[in-house]
């Protein structure tokens, strides 16, 4: 095993418990976290999915891929470790336009909107719920298009990108 692989295998784990503590707060918040508590969960929320985002368009993920995408290294991969390496590489071209302050505002977003939503269903008061879905429905439409961005910029160099 290459020591490029390695390092990139302890990334991806470090990335996965990232991934695992959003899971779980995530969870918490839409299943027993009291009212009161909403806020705090919120702002973990965000830090470790703003967190998460970042290392997944860092530049030393960046420059892992790079390695592991040359030919002396690509073909020491199992087929599984092509297919993540391949498939994060195409991911990252996509993610490391959206700029990092921008992706938090979204989750953050996201977060007190499902807020928004159960206390509008809970009234059956779907103004609470209306300004939320307009702000979710504008950060959508940014994001997808930094990816048709993404698209049309690959097209042109001649490099066909598979969702």
């Amino acid at each position: 095993m290459s020591k490029t692989l390695e390092q990139f295998e302890q990334y991806l784990d470090k990335m996965k418990k990232y991934e695992h503590i959003n899971t779980l707060l995530y969870w918490d918040m839409r299943t027993c976290a009291p009212k009161l508590g909403q806020t705090g969960h919120i702002d973990a929320l965000t830090y470790f999915s703003t967190e998460s985002f970042a290392m997944s368009t860092s530049d030393e993920l960046y420059g892992m891929l790079e390695t592991l995408k040359t030919p002396e290294e690509f073909a020491q991969l199992s087929d599984t470790m092509k297919f993540i390496v391949t498939r994060m590489q195409r991911d990252m071209e996509k993610d490391r336009r959206i700029p990092k302050d921008r992706y938090e505002v979204m989750v953050r977003e996201q977060a007190e909107s499902g807020n928004a939503w159960e206390d509008a269903k809970n009234a059956s008061d779907f103004s609470i719920f209306a300004p939320h879905l307009e702000k979710c429905t504008t950060q959508q439409c940014l994001k997808a298009a930094i990816a048709q961005l993404v698209e049309h910029d690959l097209a042109k160099v001649g490099v066909a990108s598979s969702s």
